[in-house]
């Protein structure tokens, strides 16, 4: 079933990438595409030790690092070669030191988003052999192996030789054979964009301006509150912004730790530190530690829209700094709660939290599987039955007009009886599709259970 997933999986991953062979044209990226790919490269601490780097090894400051051009990623089927997914080359001092995948996905919804993250970084040193020889390259996977094309040639980068991983039954592709490759886009791995210029969120001035105070506009309407340029850098008032969102904040003065509580974890962090701890562990470093001004606390801007998920746009010219909430497609979640003795259920009419609560049982569903026998399927456990699951709750994401915007039922495994092979101790029904669900999910639901606003229905 897993092999059958992978398919189906590559299939999801597709999409459109016309052109035929040769270098590519400039890439533009937005702004959001930007923060991501820096999003990604702040929030893996632990990138170093899976690059393979040393702490003898140079240290990399990462916004010094250059994004190129991106080499599309193919797989060869029988209808040829289809797009996959791109791989961004990162350059540092005129070296490609990392590869940055990024992967288009679609919701159950149908939205779609790209991930970042670095799982290439062993084929590194061929794509830099590439780039010094000034060649225009291509990545392809067959069933079982990854090539790298350079428009004559083809490189074996990785083929997997487990035999209980291999796939017999997949397209096998033949360098040595007459392929057509008219299909494939290569890419001249050349710099483009300075991530520095991300990681400050703004262009470069030539001398940092006097301290002033930032007018802060949200959805077009001034706010009491007001953000601080200190040094050239834009800092926004932490508890506003909180109370924006009826978001719990504390501080102690003691220690001048803050702590706030976003979705199911918390944040902290210290005045005059960049480290910021995401429920006790390093999430991220800040580009400008926490500053204190008139009893207040301030952040800069970039962290502040990552960690609201908010769209933020400075204006230099007037100072201002305005603040769009994000779209909402989901403003309120119901759960419907069965008991042995009782069914009801409960309402959370908070959009910023309902939001990333559809998100997060989303992420949950990692694996489509196909539905359990009708004969194990139940409301109730049937002990029975060692292969029974049943309906333990539902969820409904409802839209601002109170339509259902997506419902998730979960299924729980009979307790005490072992799980069916390929299959997971939770089970989620979405749209007629069964997913197959991450490990943690049971923390994940009892995270929600504590979210402050839950009301009875009656």
């Amino acid at each position: 079933m897993k092999k059958i997933f992978s398919v189906l999986w590559l299939a999801v991953l597709l999409g459109m990438f016309p052109g035929l062979a040769g270098a590519t044209d400039s890439i533009d990226l937005d702004r959001q595409q930007r923060d991501k790919i820096v999003s990604a490269l702040k929030n893996i601490p632990n990138m170093r030790g899976m690059l393979g780097e040393s702490e003898e090894e140079q240290t990399v400051n990462l916004a010094k690092l250059v994004l190129a051009e991106p080499i599309q990623v193919y797989y060869y089927s029988e209808a040829g070669f289809e797009p996959l997914h791109l791989v961004y080359p990162l350059i540092y001092e005129g070296e490609v030191k990392y590869l940055l995948s990024a992967v288009k996905r679609d919701d159950l919804a149908g939205n779609s988003d790209t991930f970042y993250n670095f799982n290439e970084n062993r084929f590194v040193p061929q794509v830099r052999e590439a780039a010094w020889q000034k060649h225009s390259v291509a990545l392809v996977y067959d069933c079982n192996c990854l090539y790298l094309f350079d428009g004559q040639n083809w490189q074996l980068l990785r083929e997997t030789t487990d035999v209980h991983k291999r796939d017999l039954t997949g397209v096998v592709l033949d360098p040595t054979a007459k392929i057509d490759t008219s299909s494939l886009r290569l890419t001249n791995i050349q710099g483009f964009w300075l991530l520095e210029d991300a990681y400050l969120g703004r262009l470069p001035r030539v001398a940092p301006p006097a301290d002033e105070d930032i007018a802060i506009y949200l959805d077009g309407e001034k706010l009491a509150a007001e953000g601080w340029l200190r040094k050239g850098r834009v800092l926004l008032p932490l508890r506003d912004i909180c109370d924006l969102f009826e978001l719990p904040l504390e501080y102690k003065d003691a220690t001048q730790r803050i702590t706030l509580r976003s979705g199911r974890h918390t944040y902290s962090l210290r005045l005059n530190e960049s480290a910021v701890l995401q429920d006790g562990q390093q999430y991220c470093i800040l580009d400008v530690p926490a500053q204190e001004r008139e009893g207040r606390t301030y952040l800069p801007l970039r962290f502040v829209a990552r960690l609201f998920d908010l769209d933020l746009q400075w204006d230099e010219n007037s100072l201002r700094v305005d603040i769009a909430r994000p779209e909402q497609s989901v403003t309120k979640v119901v759960r419907h709660v069965r008991m042995t003795n009782e069914i009801f259920s409960m309402q959370l009419d908070r959009p910023h939290l309902a939001q990333q609560m559809y998100a997060e049982i989303f992420a949950a569903c990692f694996e489509e599987t196909d539905a359990p026998a009708e004969e194990n399927l139940g409301v109730f456990p049937d002990l029975d039955n060692p292969d029974c699951y049943y309906l333990l709750t539902g969820y409904d994401f409802l839209r601002q007009d109170g339509s259902v915007y997506a419902d998730f039922e979960l299924y729980v495994h009979v307790p005490g009886q072992p799980v069916p092979e390929e299959y997971t101790e939770y089970l989620i029904c979405s749209d007629g599709k069964w997913y197959l669900t991450l490990d943690e999910l049971p923390e994940i639901l009892k995270e929600w259970d504590n979210i402050e606003g839950w009301q009875r229905l009656y």
